[in-house]
């Protein structure tokens, strides 16, 4: 099938759809512990309201650019509109998923509010988190692949683009992606516990192993906000104390 720019745009959209619905549920069921909205907002923003808004889209945006690549490569492979199109697009989603867990490891490492500690360390890979956090993130990014495959067919079956050229749709199936996008990202920022609040959607780590590691870290930058200690003391003894590498 033709690579067609406005299908992949529309696939993209409900791809991500799919995978954050499927993150978010996993966060309120206590099976995933990475908020990946301040992972990548957090880089930019505060850990508040508009940093989450800004790290969904973030996230959105990165949806949209990696279901254009899968749109490129069904057209590099000759697939066309079958049964067989998004069992191809849930395998494209296991490579995505090794992709993503190293871009994790890149976000993380460029959060200043994880350098800083204000947020635990997720690690390499987000290898802290438990086996259960990859296993999740996988199951999301084969959902994401799946869905971005059947989207990507589907709208160009229903618009007539199969062989190529402009949808006839009058740009309906964009907008409806558009809007249950934004009704998502708004759910996600304004109904759902912020950050400093105590819920599931903030991105911590098991109770246990966390508790006396938050509040040593408080206490030391509670000390340096208040210039009792130097920039390198603190970080000299947050290392000590917290047991940071």
């Amino acid at each position: 099938m033709p690579f067609n720019l406005y299908d992949a745009v529309v696939a993209g959209l409900w791809g991500t759809f799919a995978l954050t619905a499927f993150l978010m549920m996993g966060l309120a069921l206590g099976w995933v512990h990475l908020d990946f909205a301040k992972l990548l907002g957090g880089i930019l923003m505060p850990l508040n309201q508009a940093g989450r808004a800004v790290g969904l889209l973030l996230h959105f945006s990165f949806g949209v650019v990696f279901a254009l690549v899968y749109a490129w490569i069904f057209d590099l492979v000759g697939l066309w509109p079958g049964a067989w199109a998004p069992f191809v697009g849930m395998m494209f989603g296991l490579y995505h998923w090794v992709l993503s867990m190293f871009l994790i490891d890149v976000a993380r490492r460029f959060n200043p509010h994880i350098q800083e500690g204000e947020v635990e360390d997720p690690g390499t890979w987000g290898i802290k988190l438990g086996p259960q956090e990859a296993l999740m993130q996988m199951a999301g990014h084969l959902i994401f692949g799946t869905v971005v495959a059947f989207a990507y067919f589907a709208v160009a079956t229903t618009t007539q683009t199969v062989q190529g050229g402009a949808p006839d749709d009058g740009g309906r199936n964009l907008i409806v992606a558009l809007l249950a996008s934004f009704a998502l990202m708004a759910a996600y920022v304004f109904a759902l516990p912020g950050p400093a609040e105590a819920g599931v959607f903030t991105a911590e780590m098991p109770e246990e192993s966390t508790t006396d590691r938050e509040a040593e870290r408080r206490k030391l930058r509670a000390r340096f906000d208040q210039g009792e200690i130097s920039w390198e003391e603190y970080q000299t003894l947050r290392r000590q104390w917290v047991g940071e590498p």
